[in-house]
């Protein structure tokens, strides 16, 4: 199944008890803010991630996709790369 690759800027740097809840996703510091990047199957799982920052009262900054993560490959029969 093919996945889309995005990046999410959020403000602020998150802790250790709210990077906790975002360990599915690279996290990385960027100046001020921290940038949360990973793939997602479907919308449905991208729109958890969006949930769980507003509960958290986490805002996002920016999101956008992006080229493949550097350990996802293409699969046989996914002939077009999702940006």
């Amino acid at each position: 199944m093919s996945s889309s690759h995005y990046r999410i800027v959020v403000q602020g740097q998150l802790g250790e008890r709210f990077s906790e809840a975002f360990d599915d996703m690279t996290q990385a510091p960027h100046g001020r803010d921290t940038v949360l990047e990973g793939p997602f199957i479907d919308r449905s799982q991208l729109e958890s991630v969006f949930d769980r920052l507003r509960r958290l009262g986490i805002e996002i900054s920016s999101f956008n996709t992006t080229p493949r993560g550097p350990n996802e490959r293409k699969s046989k029969d996914d002939s077009t790369t999702t940006a």
